[in-house]
């Protein structure tokens, strides 16, 4: 075969093999943008950090209030959750001095007061030391004796009015008891009576703030005067606004103590004294549970403690109970193991 002819007959063939290698090439795709990175969601805050939070908050509250006593010991709470947190330990040392400073000139007024004659200035005085420093034995001896000498002047008082012409009369608790007198009026007589100094002498010592004091006296006055209806009434109502102050304060435990105190003093509490205490009783006792949760981690006493006070408040808490008996066997083991 001719080289011509050969040339003719490659030429398709090599045609075809040029033209792929002519073709446009199509352009590579745009690279896809990298995500971007999501922030890392910020740590949430333990619960030691929580309590640490809501117990500076509640210091700050009292101190605004002027409670020296509450915010001390709120700040000492915190300096006991954070102890490598200087300025908690600086707020508590500031109040803790701040709190004996005002105790101090609390007890230097009421000596002054009670110097110069000035009983009921000294009284308030000695209470509001009191409510300052639970643990100072001499207000509370102070006020003993004002108690004391008061109580005499009333009842030789009472003496002089029921004798004005030389005849010694019926006392009122004498004509109160009488089965033969006027039942109502034997009955204002008694309440007269009741209105006496050991009565206003324990409602000073709850607005005070020494509710322990206080109660104790209005407990001791009610049950020796059960029927007195008047004055348990307004022993109740008093007891009653003092709670509602408190719970104000955000001291709800404290606050279900005088609601229930409140309800037993005035022995015909409202209806809607019964059920404020027990919604109050639900949301005390669902706090107690939750601080036991708190402390089980760190501290199986503190947890056990508190769990049983949830389960006083609220016996039917299950979730509490559960906790509880598993609490208690634990820390049984571990005094097994302590041995």
């Amino acid at each position: 075969m001719r080289s011509a002819d050969v040339r003719r007959l490659a030429a398709p063939f090599a045609l075809a093999t040029l033209l792929p290698a002519c073709a446009p090439v199509p352009p590579a795709p745009e690279p896809t943008p990298a995500p971007r990175a999501t922030p890392a969601p910020a740590p949430a805050p333990s619960s030691v950090d929580a309590a640490v939070e809501r117990h500076r908050r509640l210091a700050a509250q009292y101190r605004a209030a002027g409670d020296l006593a509450a915010a001390a010991d709120e700040m000492h709470v915190v300096a006991l959750l954070a102890p490598n947190d200087a300025d908690a330990r600086r707020q508590r040392d500031e109040l803790a001095a701040e709190r004996a400073r005002a105790a101090k000139e609390r007890m230097d007024a009421a000596a002054a007061a009670q110097k110069s004659g000035q009983a009921e200035r000294a009284i308030q005085s000695y209470l509001q030391a009191l409510a300052l420093d639970p643990t100072n034995q001499d207000a509370a001896a102070q006020l003993r004796e004002l108690d004391r000498q008061k109580y005499a002047r009333i009842q030789q008082d009472r003496a002089a009015r029921a004798k004005p012409d030389g005849m010694a009369a019926p006392s009122l608790s004498l004509a109160a008891a009488r089965p033969n007198g006027d039942p109502a009026a034997a009955r204002a007589n008694g309440d007269a009576a009741a209105e006496g100094y050991d009565i206003a002498q324990a409602l000073e010592m709850l607005a005070a703030g020494d509710t322990a004091g206080g109660l104790r006296d209005l407990r001791a006055w009610v049950d020796a005067n059960p029927r007195q209806r008047a004055t348990r009434q307004r022993i109740g109502n008093a007891v009653y606004d003092r709670a509602r102050d408190v719970e104000a304060s955000g001291a709800r435990e404290q606050a279900l103590t005088l609601y229930e105190a409140a309800v037993a003093l005035r022995g015909d509490a409202p209806a809607e004294w019964t059920t404020k205490l027990q919604a109050l009783r639900k949301v005390v006792a669902e706090e107690l549970y939750d601080a036991g949760v708190r402390a089980y981690r760190t501290d199986v006493s503190r947890a056990i403690t508190k769990w049983e006070a949830c389960l006083r408040i609220d016996p039917q808490h299950a979730k509490a109970a559960a906790r509880l008996k598993e609490a208690r066997a634990v820390q049984e083991k571990m005094r097994r193991i302590a041995k």
